[in-house]
């Protein structure tokens, strides 16, 4: 296999192992929508007016996040963050609101 391509495939192959590896998200409520992020994956940022949008756009962002590091050949960190939600008892988290809503700010895994 020539150079070229034997570097291509080594590249792809690591572009999905780190592709498939869950990493937590960190999710705010904006004004304008959504503002997600991957604690793990510094500049990995994305916004959305809508959940499920933001969770493609969330996706898609990762991905070219991780195939640009890998071409480049940069290192790529695996998921090390663990985000704890804060209880309801947290001065953060507050209470919740008469409607029975949490506080704006969502941290889970995203298993995509």
């Amino acid at each position: 296999m020539p150079e070229g391509q034997d570097m291509n495939w080594q590249s792809s192959k690591k572009i999905r192992y780190y592709a498939k590896l869950h990493y937590p998200v960190f999710v705010t409520l904006t004004s304008n929508g959504f503002c997600g992020s991957y604690p793990d994956l510094p500049g990995c940022v994305a916004m959305a007016r809508e959940p499920d949008e933001l969770y493609r756009v969330l996706d898609e962002t990762r991905r070219e996040w991780i195939a640009e590091r890998v071409v480049c050949g940069e290192d790529v960190p695996v998921p090390n963050t663990y985000l704890q939600l804060p209880s309801s008892k947290s001065p953060i988290a507050g209470d919740a609101s008469e409607d029975g809503a949490w506080p704006a700010v969502m941290a889970f895994e995203a298993s995509v």
